[in-house]
This record gives structure tokens, C-alpha cells and sequence, in this order.
């Protein structure tokens, strides 16, 4: 097993600079743009296994990647194959028990939001990684866009003032076939596996997004939840989250798979004391008090293959990932809150949000 931290032998360094060892988790669609981006790092990582109980996904990565070892058991790969990492790319159910097995069996894992369903199994996750000490990576892959990190840059330096307001979107309709039921048909429409509806799962990209933007830690958060679109679902298509911080800031997220991005909406947007930074995944604008928005344009990336060169570095260097694992545990318990705020009809304060 690799270890490059401070006690790595020369044997386990050798073996990296072979080139990092990876099993796939689950070979369903999020797999596919994990796949491109391991196969751009021919030299440096390799996808060596991987797993799924479908024959036909596991086909399909065999014509990807010829001669792959193939596991009908996420948990089988992990005892069994001689990989480094694991790339957890599994329906939201099965993170918990995949992270756990992975890290105590010493391998790195970079894993598909959400981290898990519910606090309980994020402390074990902690627990479970701190205790192996091995680089952990939540898929925060929006986190990639260069304009975000910008964004970040200008506001922690102080050039528009104080931060007063921060707002993240994500929001489209889902494609249905006419007459088809309101609803999806796979697993995410089943709450038990899904673990909510919209929001736990498209929902974590303006989540992450805006904790990575905001100034201080949330405090409390209000939510309104609804189903607008997908009637026939058992959870919701559509959230309206607002949070307060501790510094007295205050967010807001609109997520939906309902309704388009609204026209005129950023994807994020900061508004400070002196002005405005805002922007997407291809364009940052900035719009000072008494004068018209000035946007220029930024490099478009494919934010899996960024993210997975990133996770390949960290692991090699070793150095703490931008979504580390307390980015996928502050998430997770922001979306938490706001599933208990709307089902209690009450602002959930922080210490308490399960």
C-alpha cells in the first residue's frame, strides 16, 4: 500500500512514481466523465479494477479499458484488488460502508458527493479516516471552475469590503419522455437510497459552493422545500435554503431540477460592502458602486478531469485537498438543517441540525 507521507520508504515511492493504482466503485453514468479523467493521466494513475453488480456497465468499461479486473462487489475490490485508491462513484446509500472499507484497508479515496446519508455515518467516516491517515477527497468538482476560485481570491482580499451576502444556483429541468411519469427512473428517485430528493444531490453543488465563498461558519438555516415539477416523486425537485454565519453574513441557495437557471442569475455571486464579484463556470464579473459590471471571460475545464489530477497530486505530495473531508461534512450538515427546517417549519441552528 502507498503511504507518501512523512514515514513513506523508498519502496513505496518507487511504486508511485509507476504510476497511483486505482478501483472504480460503481461504473454507472457519474462514472464515466471519473473515467476520462483517469485515462488522461496515462503514467501517472491507472484504473486498474473495478465494480458494479451490472454486467452490462461492467461490459462497457471493459471495452474502455481491456484486460481491467472486474468485481461483481464494491467491498470485494477493496479487500481484494492491489490498488492505492478508491474512487467511489456508488448510489448515495453505499458511500458510508465503501469510504469506511477503503480507508481501513489503507487505500486514498476520492468519493462522489454526498459523503453519506446522515451525521452518524460522517463521524464514523471521520473517524475511520483520521485513524488510517490517508488522503481523503470529496468530488466537489465544480470547486474546478477557475472563476470560483477567483471569486474566493478577491473576496478574502479585502478589495470589496466586508462580505455582506453570498447566493448559489443550480438549477435545471430534467429531461422526461412525453407521457412518461413525473418522476426519475432510477435509483434517486427512491428516498432510501437517494437520501432526499433534489437537494442532497444536485443540491451539494451550490452547497459546497457557497460555504467555499462565504467568510465564517453557518450558524442557522431556514428552508423551503416543494415539488413543482417531478409530482410523482417522493422527495423534492426543488429547494430555497437561507443561512446565516456567524459574522453576520447571510446566503442563499435556489436549487432545482424543475426550472431552468433563472435569466439574470450567476451561478454565485457575492455582494459586499464596496461592490459585487459573480460569475459561472465560464465567465467573472465585478460590479463596483456608480458603475456599469465589467465581466471577462475564463478558461472552460472539464471539472472531473481537474479534479482527479488534483486528487493525484494530493496524494503524491501529500498536501490537503480543496474538498477535503470536513468540505463534504460541512455540506452535508447544511443540507441536513434545511431538510429539518422545512419539514419542521422552523430555523434550525447548527448545533443541533439532525
Amino acid at each position: 500500500m502507498v503511504r507518501l507521507g512523512p514515514s513513506a520508504n523508498a519502496r513505496e515511492v518507487g511504486r508511485m512514481s509507476e504510476g497511483l493504482r486505482v478501483g472504480l466503485l460503481g461504473c454507472g453514468g457519474i462514472a464515466r466523465p471519473h473515467l476520462r479523467g483517469w485515462k488522461a493521466l496515462a503514467g501517472q494513475a491507472e484504473v486498474t479494477a473495478v465494480a458494479d453488480t451490472d454486467e452490462d456497465a461492467l461490459a462497457w468499461v471493459q471495452t474502455e479499458l481491456p484486460g481491467v479486473a472486474t468485481y461483481r462487489d464494491a467491498l470485494e475490490l477493496v479487500d481484494k484488488a492491489d490498488v492505492d485508491a478508491i474512487d467511489i462513484c456508488l448510489p448515495h446509500h453505499l458511500h458510508h460502508s465503501a469510504v469506511v472499507a477503503a480507508a481501513s484497508a489503507g487505500r486514498h479515496v476520492l468519493c462522489e458527493k454526498p459523503l453519506c446519508l446522515d451525521m452518524d455515518e460522517a463521524e464514523s467516516i471521520k473517524k475511520a479516516v483520521e485513524g488510517a491517515g490517508i488522503t481523503m477527497m470529496c468530488a466537489h468538482n465544480q470547486l474546478q471552475w477557475p472563476a470560483v476560485r477567483e471569486a474566493r481570491e478577491i473576496v478574502e482580499s479585502g478589495r470589496l469590503g466586508k462580505p455582506f451576502f453570498v447566493r448559489t444556483l443550480d438549477c435545471f429541468r430534467q429531461r422526461l419522455r412525453p407521457g412518461a411519469p413525473r418522476s426519475l427512473s432510477n435509483w434517486r428517485a427512491d428516498p432510501e437510497k437517494a437520501g432526499g430528493g433534489e437537494l442532497l444531490d444536485t443540491g451539494y453543488h451550490p452547497t459546497y459552493r457557497l460555504l467555499y465563498l462565504a467568510p465564517a461558519p453557518v450558524v442557522a438555516v431556514t428552508a423551503l422545500t416543494a415539488r413543482l415539477y417531478l409530482t410523482d416523486m417522493a422527495a423534492e425537485d426543488t429547494a430555497n435554503v437561507l443561512v446565516s454565519f456567524s459574522d453576520g453574513t447571510t446566503g442563499n441557495i435556489v436549487t432545482s431540477w424543475g426550472f431552468a437557471l433563472p435569466s439574470g442569475n450567476p451561478a454565485f455571486q457575492v455582494v459586499c460592502e464596496e461592490g459585487e464579484v459573480f460569475g459561472g463556470a465560464t465567465e467573472i464579473g465585478v460590479a463596483l458602486p456608480g458603475f456599469p459590471p465589467t465581466t471577462h471571460p475564463v478558461e472552460r475545464v472539464e471539472t472531473f478531469m481537474e479534479e482527479i489530477k488534483h486528487f493525484v497530486r494530493c496524494v503524491s505530495e501529500p498536501t490537503q485537498p480543496i474538498s477535503g473531508l470536513d468540505s463534504g461534512i460541512d455540506a452535508l450538515r447544511l443540507i441536513l438543517a434545511a431538510y429539518r427546517s422545512a419539514r419542521e417549519g422552523v430555523t434550525v441552528r447548527l448545533e443541533d441540525p439532525e
